[in-house]
C-alpha cells in the first residue's frame, strides 16, 4: 500500500490518504487543481481530490472508467489532463482527458510513456519506442504536430521541462549505466 502524503516546507508529513492499493503520481494545478492515479486489483484510474472547506472533508472522484491502467497525469491548464494508458496487453500510449466533457483524444500515434507538460501548457514530452530504444517527442498542442527530439543510443524516459521551456532533462540508461 502507497499513501498519499503532504508536507509543508519545514513542517511534519501528513497522510492525506491511505487508500487499499496504490496512490500514484499525483499532479496539481496551477490554481490547485488534484488529480491522482488510484488502483486495486487489476485496473488504475484517474482521480480528482474535492476539497469541502464547509465540512473539512475531501473526496475522490473517479474521471475515467473501464479497463486498464491510467497512470502519470499531468495537467494542461485547469481543464485538461494529460496521462499514460497501458492497456490489458500491456501497451502504453498518451491521451488527454477533457474534465468539462470527460472525452479523451489520443496523442501518441503508439507507444508512449512518462508524459510532461510544459509550464506554458504550449508542448508535452514524452517517451515512445523507436528501434527497440525509447528516444524523446515532443507534441506541439497548437499544431497537433510531434517530432522526435532525441536520436541517440540509450533509453531515455522521466523527462521534465525547464521553467522557461525551451530544455528537457531526462534519465538515459544506457547497459547499466
Amino acid at each position: 500500500n502507497i499513501s498519499l502524503m503532504s508536507v509543508l516546507p519545514g513542517g511534519k508529513p501528513r497522510t492525506i490518504m491511505s487508500f487499499d492499493g496504490q496512490n500514484m503520481t499525483p499532479a496539481v494545478s496551477k490554481k490547485g487543481r488534484v488529480v491522482i492515479s488510484l488502483s486495486n486489483r487489476a485496473d488504475a484510474h484517474l482521480y480528482e481530490y474535492q476539497f469541502d472547506p464547509k465540512s473539512k472533508s475531501g473526496r475522490f472522484v473517479l474521471l475515467t472508467t473501464g479497463v486498464g491502467q491510467y497512470i502519470s497525469p499531468s495537467f494542461n491548464g485547469e481543464d485538461n489532463i494529460v496521462f499514460c494508458y497501458i492497456n490489458k496487453m500491456g501497451r502504453p500510449r498518451i491521451g488527454m482527458l477533457n474534465l468539462k466533457d470527460k472525452s479523451i483524444s489520443w496523442i501518441s500515434k503508439g507507444h508512449g510513456v512518462s508524459p510532461c507538460v510544459s509550464a506554458d501548457n504550449s508542448k508535452l514530452a514524452y517517451s515512445t519506442r523507436l528501434d527497440r530504444l525509447l528516444q524523446l517527442y515532443c507534441y506541439d498542442f497548437k499544431t497537433g504536430e510531434q517530432r522526435q527530439v532525441t536520436f541517440d543510443d540509450g533509453h531515455k524516459d522521466e523527462c521534465s521541462w525547464s521553467p522557461c521551456g525551451n530544455y528537457l532533462v531526462y534519465s538515459s540508461e544506457k547497459g547499466v549505466n
